[in-house]
């Protein structure tokens, strides 16, 4: 099961996050079937009241599609950090999430522990400036520090 401790070498906070990402693979519900998502850009930032906002670009069906929203920049106690949705998604967007980092802060894990709304699952992105054969080699080396066993990974849903 994809998952980090906040005390992982792996372990990362929003901030650390801040900038350009495409999603590369998922084990999570929404962006898994292919036939419904293509592709996903994440733009992480600016720090806003003690947040850091995002905007998740996607193409749903050949329509594009946006989230907007917001994390803490302080984890909670258990080490999470809270999101938020903007709009209609602030009624239903109360879950926590853990970050990660591997392969010199180039590619990046988003892990949900799951909550009455979403499943667990996380997503895995790489930095825009960082080619998919790259992360997808560093990825296949340092799995282990998201948690992922093998099965794990071999069962990823690749994007790229």
């Amino acid at each position: 099961m994809l998952d980090v401790a906040p005390h992982d070498g792996g372990a990362a906070s929003p901030v650390e996050l801040i900038g350009q990402w495409r999603l590369i693979a998922t084990t999570s519900g929404y962006f898994t079937f292919r036939e419904r998502v293509d592709s996903a850009d994440f733009t992480i930032g600016p720090i806003v009241a003690s947040r850091v906002r995002f905007e998740v670009r996607f193409d749903l069906r050949g329509k594009q599609r946006t989230i907007k929203g917001s994390v803490s920049a302080k984890p909670t106690k258990n080490g999470r950090y809270r999101w938020r949705g903007t709009g209609a998604l602030l009624l239903v967007s109360r879950s926590q999430w853990s970050f990660a980092l591997i392969g010199d802060e180039r590619v990046a894990a988003l892990i949900n522990p799951g909550s009455m709304m979403t499943e667990p699952g996380g997503l895995i992105l790489r930095r825009v400036d960082f080619s998919p054969e790259g992360a997808k080699s560093v990825l296949g080396k340092e799995f282990w520090s998201l948690g992922l066993d093998r099965s794990d990974y071999r069962e990823l849903a690749w994007r790229e």
